[in-house]
């Protein structure tokens, strides 16, 4: 009788799966952001305010597709690892406005 090998593979961890799953943005979602902040850069208070819609504008990617893997969320995580401190502000279910990111210096 032969031996069965057996090929042992460990768990993946937290730290492997969010490193997968986020941070991953498109490169052109990446540039048009890029863009605006530098469009919008407002020297009085060193801030850029963007409204979603207007990257959904510049944007050729489809607005379902870009809410559908969750992309404006990875947007303050991402940008804070470059410098950036990312306010996002976002309707709750009894507020009516734009949402919108706040891109100012850490």
């Amino acid at each position: 009788m032969g031996t069965t090998e057996v090929k042992v593979i460990k768990p993946i961890t937290f730290d492997e799966v969010y490193e997968q799953k986020t941070n991953k943005l498109p490169e052109e979602l990446i540039d048009v952001i890029n863009s605006l902040i530098l469009d919008k850069f407002n020297t009085y208070d060193k801030s850029s305010k963007i409204y979603y819609e207007e990257i959904e504008e510049l944007c050729s990617l489809e607005k379902l597709v870009i809410y559908a893997n969750n992309w404006f969320n990875e947007i303050p995580d991402l940008y804070s690892k470059f410098g950036w401190d990312v306010e996002q502000y976002k309707p709750s279910c009894f507020e009516s406005f734009k949402p919108y990111f706040v891109f100012s210096k850490k």
